[in-house]
């Protein structure tokens, strides 16, 4: 994807989902959390190397950026971002769901519903940068199918920041969940009560219902 034409898609996109309540937290999760090309610049631009990435990634983020292009590659896709309070708690604070080129999300615990048409899936690229630097291996979890690879990142989009754990699954190289320390020193989406959250992943098709088949 050009870069003319990549811009042009963030642009339209932005039209569509300006008055939607809880953009900002989009922004901010995506796993999380939306609006860019999966994939598309990190494959597509010219004078990517052999393994397919941009010359403006990171190359300690490999893995990383790989696995979160695979993640929302996926037909049908849902993750709940979760407020972790103090106490070690987690609260559901915002669903999402992906259903081909449908975004469902609805804000918990009694939101009403959203949707609208992503013509293309989130990218490891937004227009302040790269999403995710510095990444490091940290260690591998579990045993037998059910290893977990455990990375941090930097990262970012727009004016936010956070320092990112993410668990990838060994086994079929998506995210099984990803953790984001907000920086204090850095805005934080308005709509986040906490410091920290935690996104979790499904991908069971029997486990991810369409909205509208459950009356909205």
């Amino acid at each position: 994807m050009k870069p003319a034409a990549f811009f042009g898609y963030i642009q339209n996109n932005l039209i569509e989902v300006f008055n939607l309540r809880f953009f900002p937290i989009l922004l901010a999760s995506l796993a999380m959390l939306v609006l860019s090309a999966a994939g598309s610049l990190a494959e597509g631009e010219q004078g990517a190397d052999a393994v397919g990435r941009s010359p403006a990634e990171d190359p300690s983020c490999n893995y990383v950026n790989r696995s979160y292009e695979k993640t929302y590659r996926s037909e049908r896709l849902s993750f709940v971002v979760h407020e972790l309070a103090q106490e070690g708690q987690l609260r559901r604070r915002l669903d999402v769901r992906f259903f081909g080129k449908v975004v469902f999300q609805r804000g918990e615990p009694d939101e009403k519903w959203r949707s609208w048409e992503m013509k293309e899936r989130p990218s490891v690229f937004w227009n302040s940068g790269p999403v995710f630097n510095d990444c490091r291996f940290l260690r591998e979890e579990g045993d037998g199918s059910s290893k977990l690879m455990v990375y941090s990142s930097a990262w970012k989009r727009e004016q936010y920041r956070a320092l990112m754990t993410v668990w990838i699954s060994k086994d079929d190289g998506r995210f099984v969940k990803a953790r984001r320390d907000f920086d204090p020193a850095a805005p934080r989406v308005k709509q986040f009560r906490t410091a920290s959250v935690i996104d979790i992943f499904e991908y069971d098709g029997n486990k991810i219902v369409e909205p509208r088949l459950l009356g909205f």
